[in-house]
């Protein structure tokens, strides 16, 4: 998974929120989106890995094959 956020000292709540992962073989792409951090109800980081990685319907929820372009050169 890849950890991606955008960071503004003045309000850090208020920025957005993206979390960008994919498979092992490159063929699953996808990113969850949050327009606040503050919005984002998981507690940690781990938390929202494992419930990614665990649960194939909520996964399947936040594919997007545009999300790839990240990826490149990684």
């Amino acid at each position: 998974m890849r950890h991606h956020r955008f960071l503004d000292d003045r309000l850090p709540s208020e920025q957005p929120y993206a979390l960008y992962f994919r498979d092992d073989e490159r063929t699953v792409f996808g990113v969850l989106r949050f327009e606040r951090s503050k919005d984002n109800p998981y507690s940690s980081f781990a938390t929202v890995t494992r419930k990614i990685m665990d649960d194939a319907e909520f996964r399947e929820s936040l594919i997007d094959e545009g999300s790839k372009k990240v990826w490149k050169g990684r």
